[in-house]
């Protein structure tokens, strides 16, 4: 798993409130991910090691949208 926290409110995602407002968007407006977490399966026959471009596609993919 790789995550991002931050020192004064933990886990980066969105707040309860935030979770509300993007719930009351319409649906092509809405953010399709809403925390930083990516769970990753390692091995051989998975999803393989983390790696650098990994931690920069899930950077530029998932927290681009928070």
């Amino acid at each position: 798993m790789s995550d991002f926290v931050v020192e004064e409110t933990g886990r980066l995602t969105l707040s309860e409130h935030q979770l509300e407002e993007n719930a009351s968007l319409l649906d092509e407006q809405q953010l399709q991910c809403t925390d930083a977490r990516e769970i990753i399966y390692p091995g051989k026959n998975s999803d393989g090691f983390w790696t650098n471009d990994k931690l920069v596609e899930q950077v530029s993919h998932d927290l681009c949208q928070i």
